[in-house]
């Protein structure tokens, strides 16, 4: 057993508790399913530790109950963890933010309670986060939006309270999400960032600059810059992104816009750019390769 990379008893009439894979020398299995059983009770407390290479865990659709043992999140070579359908209870715990390697993290419909672990954030190559139908609560951490490479992101049927102020349960967090990205886009700085204490945040950052007319001096200097030949252009398109951002962020979920509009409005913003550059172009000279490249990563 001590080669044993793949090991494989999933969508058979398995029932009974987790057997002793740290009995065994498996130090060099990489990937575990048995999912699709009837197995149930806790999982070991130690059940982990032998497991160093592991990169794939599927649990998913038994009937598991108990904690996450602590020793699965010193399996630093996780890419796919999977324990969704089981009853599975206690806290997600902060250590979650150990397995960096992620790139699946399904949970859902589980017996989870509490919080969102703050530390989720830390999981920078996590593509998929589906938490729905956990009894979930508080607000969604938002470190989330440091999440770059996220593709969908369910945490439905929680009882969770979104980004805003009020109380009230929403389903525009997404929205609001989306919106401290476009920030991020065009300033280049992220919500973390040291600047940002006390009342300074990056939404209140874009606010000022938005009223005050000063959008040039927080706009990223690879997008903007004066002696750009369609300067007065691209100025117009990042207010307008950076307008569109507010408006998905603002404290009340009520208030916020809906993701149709956000493309409509998208959509028109990039026409009038374009547009724009079009008609001057015909007076000035061939607009440089970088500076293709500059409007492509604003207005895409």
């Amino acid at each position: 057993m001590s080669s044993l990379q793949l090991l494989d008893t999933s969508n058979n009439w398995l029932s009974g508790s987790m057997p002793p894979i740290i009995n065994i020398n498996t130090s060099s299995l990489q990937h575990l399913d048995v999912s699709t059983n009837n197995m149930s009770g806790h999982l070991p407390l130690d059940m982990f530790y032998n497991l160093p290479q592991l990169e794939v865990l599927y649990l998913y659709e038994n009937m598991f109950s108990g904690r996450i043992p602590p020793s699965l999140f010193q399996c630093k070579q996780l890419v796919y963890l999977v324990l969704e359908e089981n009853n599975f209870q206690g806290s997600i715990p902060e250590e979650i933010g150990n397995l960096t390697r992620l790139q699946v993290l399904y949970l859902g419909h589980n017996n989870f309670n509490g919080k969102i672990p703050g530390r989720v954030g830390e999981l920078k190559s996590l593509e998929y986060l589906h938490i729905p139908e956990c009894h979930l609560t508080g607000p969604i951490p938002l470190v989330i939006t440091n999440l770059t490479l996220l593709k969908t992101i369910i945490f439905s049927s929680n009882n969770l309270s979104e980004y805003g102020s009020g109380g009230h349960i929403s389903g525009k967090g997404d929205v609001y999400s989306y919106g401290i990205l476009l920030m991020e886009t065009i300033t280049s700085k992220k919500p973390t960032d040291e600047m940002f204490s006390g009342d300074m945040s990056l939404k209140q950052l874009v606010g000022d600059s938005l009223l005050n007319g000063s959008v040039t001096e927080i706009v990223d200097s690879d997008l903007l810059h004066q002696n750009d030949l369609h300067f007065a252009a691209k100025k117009q398109c990042a207010a307008s992104i950076l307008s569109l951002a507010i408006n998905c962020t603002t404290n009340l979920p009520v208030e916020r816009i809906n993701m149709e509009e956000v493309g409509s409005r998208l959509e028109k913003i990039k026409s009038a750019l374009l547009a724009s550059i079009e008609r001057r172009s015909r007076y000035l000279p061939r607009v440089g390769v970088n500076q293709v490249h500059a409007l492509k990563v604003l207005v895409e």
